[in-house]
């Protein structure tokens, strides 16, 4: 960008001194001259002296070698070096300012550029370092940190990228190269693609929602193989919505082999009763080479929804949720577990000697599973004695309103229990059948500790309802009532 400069004129001694001087003297004639007077001079096109034309095409060379430093790479920096830098001062060259050309030399001598040096990351203790360089430095231990936050999408873009992005998005595999994608969502169109190129180790979180049984069987295939390639360090295997009728020793061999697994939803995967018996059997199985009890170690969330179960995998699911020693969330709803399945829930619930050695389960989900007023009774009298359950949803179970209505005993049952849950905070009663006088007799007993109490679409009358609203104005717990 040429700087827009007042006219001045350039000294008639000056020009006229150099018409007789040799072209040494003459230049450091010129040399002496006023940075403003020389561009002045550059900018003239109508002027015929010799100097001009050279001091022209000096001025030309210098923007065309700025031209070509500023078209390098960020990593070659253009620094003078000191021999340059003191060399220009012996000279007495002006001082340099972002605006003002640099210091004029011999226009009739091609001179070459300052010497450059290579900006590399210094070493040292007390070295200077650029900021961000470590980032750079560390690149292959910080690729798989950065790659968690992408999905496969990004990742592939990122490769193509650039040699050492290649390097760190892929993994060179026993057939060809592999790709690292930590977070996948599988579906059934890209199903067998995702198998072939993926590198397993280092695949953390699997979304397979919705696959066809081809693409099912593909993907358990894929997560089931064994040796360098094996998905060990899976923590996330969501194949909700996916057919895996006949596939369940393929998820007990995954769920075997990944012991870092933390969270497994199977929910409306139509497992029936032998593959729920054969998923609890897996969590809790023996121990090949020693023959002892080796319980899944890490799992604490397993979804079971609308799978088809009744009560006949009851008791097993009852025996894993006991011997699974971090599971903290289980849902089983939609299911026609019965009052069994309630029973033997609430009895791995209760502590086995001196108050330990009970599930440690803080979510229960038991809705839509044809519950009555035993299994309500159960699970009532163990949250007095099981101090981890914060969240208990027996919501849609409609006989349970008629059994507390009639039976007394199981009534007083249900009182006792809620009014010694120290832990609980959340309590659903939603769609249980439930009139004034039991709705009464559950609100009286509610927990110390209870936050929420969801007794929505339940047939009420307006002076309950208006009961339930000035209890919650004043401070109660929060009471959810849906028309």
């Amino acid at each position: 960008v040429r700087r827009v400069v007042a006219p001045v004129q350039r000294p008639r001694s000056a020009a006229g001194a150099g018409q007789g001087m040799a072209p040494s003297a003459r230049a450091r004639a010129l040399r002496s001259a006023t940075a403003p007077a020389v561009e002045n001079a550059l900018d003239s096109e109508s002027s015929d002296d010799d100097e001009a034309r050279e001091l022209k095409a000096f001025w030309q060379h210098v923007k065309m070698m700025h031209a070509r430093r500023a078209r390098s790479t960020w990593a070659c920096v253009a620094v003078p070096s000191a021999s340059a830098t003191s060399r220009n001062a012996s000279r007495g060259a002006p001082k340099k300012s972002f605006d003002a050309p640099p210091s004029p030399v011999l226009p009739h001598k091609r001179s070459a550029p300052a010497p450059c040096r290579q900006l590399s990351p210094p070493r040292g203790a007390g070295a200077r370092r650029r900021p961000g360089s470590e980032l750079w430095e560390s690149l292959g231990d910080l690729s798989l940190d950065v790659l968690c936050f992408l999905n496969a999408e990004f990742i592939c873009h990122l490769s193509c990228a650039a040699v050492a992005l290649r390097e760190a998005c892929s993994v060179h595999g026993p057939g060809g190269r592999r790709l690292v994608t930590p977070h996948a969502s599988v579906s059934s169109e890209s199903c067998e693609k995702w198998v072939q190129q993926v590198w397993f180790p280092h695949v953390f979180w699997v979304e397979a929602r919705d696959l066809n049984p081809k693409a099912s069987r593909c993907l358990l295939a894929g997560l089931e193989r064994r040796g360098p390639c094996a998905a060990r360090a899976l923590l996330t295997l969501d194949l909700r919505n996916t057919k895996l009728q006949g596939c369940a020793h393929s998820v007990v061999a995954i769920l075997r082999a990944c012991s870092s697994l933390q969270s497994l939803n199977l929910g409306r995967t139509r497992l029936k009763d032998e593959g729920a018996q054969a998923l609890a059997y897996g969590l809790c199985a023996d121990d090949p080479e020693t023959g002892r009890p080796r319980p899944h170690p890490s799992l604490k969330f397993l979804s079971l929804e609308e799978c088809g179960l009744t009560k006949v995998s009851g008791p097993a699911i009852a025996t894993a949720a006991l011997a699974v020693p971090c599971l903290e969330e289980l849902l089983l709803g939609r299911n026609e577990l019965g009052d069994e399945t309630a029973v033997a829930l609430a009895s791995s619930m209760a502590p086995r000697g001196f108050g330990f050695g009970g599930a440690s389960l803080t979510r229960l989900d038991l809705s839509e599973n044809q519950l009555m007023g035993e299994g309500l009774a159960a699970l009532a009298g163990a949250l007095g004695r099981h101090g981890y359950l914060q969240s208990l949803d027996v919501g849609g179970n409609e006989k349970i309103g008629g059994v507390l209505a009639t039976v007394s005993e199981v009534t007083h049952q249900v009182m006792e229990g809620l009014n010694s849950a120290c832990a609980l905070r959340d309590l659903h009663l939603w769609r249980c059948g439930l009139y004034d006088e039991s709705a009464n007799l559950l609100v009286d007993s509610l927990p110390p500790r209870l936050r929420l109490l969801n007794i929505a679409a339940n047939p009420f009358t307006r002076e309950l309802r208006r009961k339930l609203v000035r209890q919650r104005g004043s401070g109660g717990a929060t009471v959810s009532i849906r028309a």
